[in-house]
């Protein structure tokens, strides 16, 4: 067979039906569970801090000072006090050891945000120039050490904890786009939202399983309780990690176990995008990210039947990315007006923000996959970065405004600020966004290509794929 036949047949989606192609069996679908696996991950290390915190802190020094500077009426008008029948708070978990006020509990919980932010640009450049396997697998180890020595650090000092807490931050802020940068040489376009949706549930299942079974570790847990939490999330992680490494290849043409007919429909299919032009308080908060689960996969699989069946990408990227902006900026100002005597309407509300956020991972989450493929990652890293930034100014902003007695008047301003950078994500994104493959990127894709062809050949003359040319294709 000639280059130029190899081309035609590599460009003609007749020549493999997808229906003949392996699903439930197929290594992209291993790739997505692993990659589901490892945001579970990502996420647990992540916030397990978020419950940990509560344990560590010892609340009755905290309270009493925190007593001098609170008065009375500013307290009778909240909900969430709860006292016995002597007047003294009380609580389900036991005092901590650390006396840290509110403010150094802010900077331990922003920390990681200081160093996921520094990481989006590089990470998806780094992924895109090493391979997101070792990128993703490298940064997930370096992160099982830092989860391992997160007591010591707490009980040495808050400034060393606040700095595992920041580097903690730099490994997690490579793992989305070392995980965009894999799905750009993975994913068939007619298969990216699911796959791509599914990948990324899993950092809600993380929020899920992370809030419940760090409450319970907390309680009940050893060495002390709280820093079994980080104890054990951490040989979860160091498993996962392993077998990451073991099975993961960074593209179809490099995976040992791969069968043909899949492997050469992804490279099909991938090219073919060139042509036609050229993702009791524990269970509660788990509540709102189960359901998320539920719709990322959901929106995911629509998204896909849309873009077959009827609708261009472009308008089923900002079709459902607009449905997931739009309806929880409603449910997050709708929240700002119903006060404590309403548990039930706020846990639906806070349940239906949450979860209808899942369509944005159909919409702009996936599309840089759809407009660049091989810069998918350094994208993606570029956008996540702009975003990161909320998660160390939004603290700072809802305490200037909630500092006097967080009134409900006061939150109903959180929620509108929060509403509105919604509806401005939706609107900027109708405008400008598109589901085409950019131009600047298709030379890019053609050299994958041509470089494909020259290795392939090779193997069919040689009978082997040498290691420079698996790197070349990685």
């Amino acid at each position: 067979m000639t280059k130029g036949e190899y081309e035609v047949a590599a460009v003609d989606e007749d020549k493999i039906d997808p229906k003949n192609v392996p699903w439930w069996t197929s290594s992209r679908l291993g790739l997505a569970v692993l990659g589901f696996l490892g945001f579970i991950n990502v996420y647990a290390l992540r916030v397990n801090m978020s419950v940990a915190i509560v344990c560590m802190v010892n609340r009755t020094a905290i309270k009493a000072s925190a007593d001098d500077n609170t008065s009375s009426a500013a307290r009778s008008e909240g909900c969430g006090y709860m006292t016995d029948i002597n007047g003294t708070t009380s609580s389900e978990f036991e005092d901590g050891e650390l006396v840290w006020d509110k403010t150094i509990q802010g900077l331990i919980l922003g920390s990681f945000f200081w160093g996921y932010l520094v990481t989006q640009i590089p990470g998806g450049w780094v992924a895109t120039k090493f391979g997101g396997k070792r990128v993703y697998g490298w940064s997930m180890l370096v992160a099982t050490l830092l989860t391992f020595i997160t007591p010591i650090a707490a009980q040495t000092s808050y400034i060393f904890l606040i700095v595992i807490r920041i580097i903690l931050g730099v490994c997690s802020g490579v793992c989305f786009p070392a995980m965009h940068a894999l799905w750009g040489q993975w994913a068939p376009p007619g298969e990216r939202s699911k796959l791509v949706g599914f990948t990324y549930a899993g950092a809600q299942v993380g929020n899920v399983v992370t809030f419940p079974i760090a409450g319970l570790l907390c309680k009940y847990g050893f060495a002390g309780g709280w820093p079994s939490i980080f104890y054990v999330l951490g040989i979860l992680n160091f498993i996962w990690v392993i077998i990451w490494l073991l099975l993961v290849s960074d593209s179809p043409s490099t995976h040992r176990r791969i069968s043909k007919i899949e492997r050469d429909y992804i490279l099909q299919t991938t090219s073919n995008t060139m042509h036609k032009e050229a993702g009791k308080n524990g269970l509660y908060s788990a509540l709102p990210y189960i359901v998320f689960w539920v719709t990322i996969n959901f929106a995911g699989w629509l998204a896909d039947w849309l873009s077959k069946k009827c609708w261009s990408i472009g308008l089923t990227r900002k079709s459902l990315n607009t449905f997931g902006k739009v309806t929880p900026a409603i449910m997050l100002v709708a929240l700002g007006y119903v006060d404590c005597t309403m548990p039930v309407v706020a846990i639906v509300i806070l349940i239906l923000g949450v979860s209808l956020t899942g369509f944005q991972y159909s919409g702009w989450v996936v599309n840089h996959v759809d407009i660049a493929p091989p810069y998918a990652g350094i994208l993606f890293g570029i956008g996540n970065s702009i975003a990161s930034v909320t998660g160390f100014v939004s603290p700072v902003i809802v305490g200037v405004i909630t500092q006097d007695s967080q009134t409900r008047e006061q939150w109903q301003i959180v929620f509108y600020i929060a509403a509105s950078f919604y509806i401005f994500g939706a609107i900027f994104f109708v405008i400008f966004g598109s589901g085409d493959l950019q131009s600047w990127a298709s030379q890019e894709v053609k050299e994958a290509e041509e470089q494909t062809f020259s290795i392939e050949m090779d193997v069919v003359k040689n009978g082997n794929l040498s290691k420079d040319d698996s790197n070349l294709v990685s």
